[in-house]
């Protein structure tokens, strides 16, 4: 991008203008501390354009001319946070905003407000500064980090790519005008408000059982229609249908596509308050008939909580099943929130263990379950491939795959960087698409694929499933996918228009050892158990001198300080927390921070003090820093007499105000602790709920294998054999889907393992413990098993084709047997250790 001169850069001393400037270059005010507007000469015209807010002063100076379509949007301010004052009716309809700033005030201590007096800055001169800007432009274009038209990137930061169509990624057209017809039967309403002719199959017999309050499960192919369902489902009955989707970018396809009949919003992470105010204040009114969620907001704003609830719905149902391969957290906890509203589960492929757990958990009571796995307008093919790069490299350039916009699948992020730097050097436009890169660069990325500028993605399963893009040629996975089920969903993204596609599948024996151990890279052993449970005591006298362990009527761990003294992520935490939930050794678990740094910008801070008890207590107890205060949360609630989350709110609404800044870190679990086991029962208690991890793993494990079993049987030794395998591939996965039909992979005899266990237990820091020396003798990457230390050991994966529980037993056996048949207890801070007698 160019360099956007100062309006004083051309100046000369002694205030003579340079002569002969062009009159259309670019002008701006000159650079402040502050984000101001930036007038743009666009056409002869100028057009002030709100800045862009980011973190860079470079940055957010050098503002891209937006497109035509784009200047209405910005211009009215659409998504841009503006100032929204508390008002007296706001304070007394909610209690707890009213609790925060009208009870509980305390006299501001005299030095809580004395500020040091702060030296005047040195003024910088002008063309030293955009001297230095320059270069770092200069070389930030070199690292593609800019506008560079190399790199393909336009230039936008992650706030200006929301501002650009917030309005339409909130608001449904309908949200203010709803246009309905007085018509009363369904095949009336679907073709005047809904402009369809006739029902899909499934359709109609699904919201037959919804309107007969049951708790419905349909089972559609992906494309099939089945948003249909709950929206007509609203229309009818009325009152607030909540649907959670899993993906931010279903949600706005989803916004956008609604019918003018239904008014619908969504709830983003990122909504200004007057957007959130407004939602909420519809929802009560009972202006919205549709609200869309993550799953993750569903819980942080306890919508459950709304009165006027009609039916939820939950997209991607399969993920609240504990035996779903893509199942996330957030919605495990949804099935304990639902209480008794009506509930519709969508999904597009669910098998057989996995759907009688999510009937059971959502107490469903009628399925509808239609049409083939595998749509008949994909052909499919098979392949053993050893080399995937080279095959690859090929594939893409045959008949089938070499026109139209293709998708590549494979397990992990270094492998689609690597793919797609080799098809780059092949000549093909293409782009690696992962967790890993930002939201900005991604959201570029999914741009170009969705208006063909890139014609190949190679991505992981992050790829795909919000993805508005019905002419998808083609679906290549270099990895086996992790199951069936995953395999119909990224399919199923090829062809969605009707039109022919192709898929294709490379396998080896290879992948399917390195998938099978990936899935026992988290796995939570008993010690790790047994360590998290004492953490949890009240007696802890680690927690109780720990700032990263508090006690008192609630429980409050430092997430990042229990990740490293168990070496367990959040993720395998929530999961046994959940775990205990169902145990009874927790009451009630949230996540919230439980710091917060606030800044003050306008009023000074002892008079916002006599207005808003709250500041009072951050004034007296907040530490000061450079222009801020840090404040222990867990204080601040104890102080006003509410729950940290509760503080949280208050403090982001004072923050919509203008006021303040508010700035949280440090999340942390704020637990309530129910029936703590001790002794002997504490060993029974964490044997138990290994083996309960263990066999929810060993069904992904029976998954894999199924999966590696069933392409086998259709698989040629190279791709140019090929054939359509659909309509055999389709047969097969149907039994797999609706027969419960597994294929495990024989279990290999394992040899003598006691030497190898001897040699590592020398190399180990610390005490050796069975579930490292398995990963290393399996190949596993964890944080206590780097690959980066211990893949130079000859032992490293050396029994990766055997399975992780043969070689996790054998461990513990060889460990067992040098200890003897003693008890031992050995107590520390940290770590202990337990050895069972015979």
């Amino acid at each position: 991008m160019a360099f956007v001169p100062s309006a004083g850069f051309y100046e000369v001393p002694g205030g003579v203008q340079k002569k002969n400037l062009n009159s259309q270059r670019i002008q701006r005010p000159p650079i402040t501390n502050k984000l101001a507007n930036t007038i743009m000469q666009v056409n002869n015209e100028d057009k002030v354009v709100s800045p862009v807010k980011t973190t860079c002063l470079y940055e957010s100076v050098v503002v891209k001319l937006l497109k035509a379509e784009e200047k209405e949007i910005i211009e009215n301010d659409c998504g841009i946070e503006k100032e929204f004052p508390l008002k007296d009716d706001e304070i007394q309809g909610d209690e707890i905003i009213r609790v925060a700033i009208e009870d509980n005030f305390v006299k501001v201590k005299p030095s809580a407000v004395k500020e040091s007096v702060q030296k005047p800055k040195k003024v910088k001169h002008v063309e030293n500064f955009v001297r230095t800007n320059m270069s770092r432009s200069k070389s930030s274009k070199k690292m593609g980090q800019t506008g560079c038209p190399k790199k393909k990137f336009r230039y936008f930061t992650p706030s200006a790519q929301i501002q650009d169509d917030f309005a339409k990624m909130i608001f449904s057209s309908g949200y203010k005008n709803r246009k309905r017809s007085t018509e009363a039967s369904l095949e009336k309403i679907l073709e005047e408000e809904f402009q369809f002719s006739s029902f899909r199959p499934g359709q109609k017999e699904s919201l037959e059982y919804i309107l007969q309050n049951n708790n419905t499960l349909t089972i559609l192919p992906t494309g099939t229609g089945k948003s249909l369902i709950y929206q007509m489902a609203s229309r009818i009955l009325g009152g607030l249908t909540i649907v959670i989707s899993p993906l931010l970018s279903l949600i706005s396809d989803q916004i956008q596509r609604l019918p003018n009949c239904l008014s619908a919003a969504a709830f983003y992470s990122n909504l200004s308050y007057s957007h959130y105010h407004q939602i909420l204040s519809d929802i009560k009114e009972g202006h919205i008939d549709i609200v869309y969620v993550t799953p993750e907001k569903f819980i942080s704003e306890a919508l459950y909580t709304i009165k006027n609830i009609s039916l939820i719905c939950i997209d991607e149902a399969h993920c609240v099943s504990k035996f779903s391969t893509s199942t996330r957290l957030s919605f495990l906890q949804l099935p304990r929130l639902l209480g008794q509203v009506k509930i519709l589960a969508l999904t597009a492929a669910i098998d057989t263990i996995t759907e009688e757990d999510l009937m059971s958990l959502l107490k469903i009571t009628k399925k509808i379950s239609l049409g083939r796995a595998l749509r008949e307008n994909l052909t499919v093919t098979v392949s053993r491939e050893d080399d995937i790069l080279t095959a690859a490299g090929k594939l893409v350039k045959t008949e089938r795959f070499k026109k139209g916009s293709l998708i590549i699948y494979c397990s992990m992020q270094y492998m689609a960087d690597s793919v797609a730097q080799w098809l780059k050097s092949k000549g093909e436009l293409c782009m690696s698409y992962h967790s890993g890169h930002s939201e900005a660069r991604r959201g570029h990325i999914q741009e170009d694929f969705i208006t063909g500028k890139i014609r190949i993605i190679v991505a992981t399963v992050a790829f795909g499933m919000g993805i508005d893009k019905s002419n998808i040629a083609g679906v290549i996975h270099i990895h086996m996918p992790q199951s069936l089920e995953q395999f119909i969903q990224e399919s199923g993204r090829a062809g969605r228009n009707g039109s022919k596609a192709h898929i294709h599948v490379m396998i080896s024996e290879s992948t399917l050892y390195f998938l099978r151990s990936l899935i026992y890279a988290n796995h939570i052993s008993k010690k790790q158990i047994i360590q998290l449970i004492k953490i949890m005591r009240p007696s802890n006298s680690k927690r109780s001198r720990d700032e990263d362990f508090s006690q008192g009527p609630r429980l409050t761990l430092k997430i990042s300080a229990i990740c490293e003294e168990t070496g367990l992520s959040k993720e395998r935490l929530l999961s046994l927390f959940h775990h205990f939930i169902d145990k009874g050794l927790i009451k009630d678990l949230s996540i919230s921070p439980i710091t917060v740094n606030v800044s003050f910008h306008k009023t000074p801070p002892e008079v916002l003090a006599s207005k808003f008890a709250i500041i009072s207590h951050i004034l007296n107890i907040g530490k000061k820093l450079a222009g801020s205060r840090k404040i222990d949360l867990v204080a601040l609630s104890a102080k006003v007499s509410l729950k940290i989350i509760e503080v949280v709110k208050v403090l982001k609404r004072l923050a919509a105000t203008g006021e303040i800044f508010v700035e949280f870190s440090d999340d942390a679990f704020i637990i309530d602790s129910g029936i703590i086991p001790e002794d002997m029962a504490l060993i029974s208690f964490a044997t138990s709920t290994e083996e309960h991890f263990f066999s929810i793993e060993n069904v992904f494990r029976k998954k894999i294998e199924t999966c590696f079993m069933i392409f086998d049987q259709v698989a040629k030794d190279f791709f140019n054999d090929c054939q359509d395998v659909n309509n055999e591939l389709s047969e097969l996965i149907e039994d797999y889907l609706h027969k419960g039909y597994y294929d495990e992979i024989p279990e290999d005899n394992l040899p003598d393992i006691s030497a190898d266990v001897h040699c590592l237990e020398i190399d180990i820091d610390g005490i050796p413990e069975a579930k490292d020396i398995s990963c290393i003798l399996q190949g596993i990457h964890t944080e206590r098993t780097p690959m980066s230390r211990w893949k130079a050991s000859h032992l490293w994966g050396r029994f990766r084709k055997f399975r992780y529980d043969q070689v996790y037993n054998a461990v513990n056996e060889v460990l067992m047997e040098e200890m003897g048949s003693r008890v031992k207890f050995k107590h520390s801070e940290s770590e202990f250790e337990i050895v069972e007698n015979d």
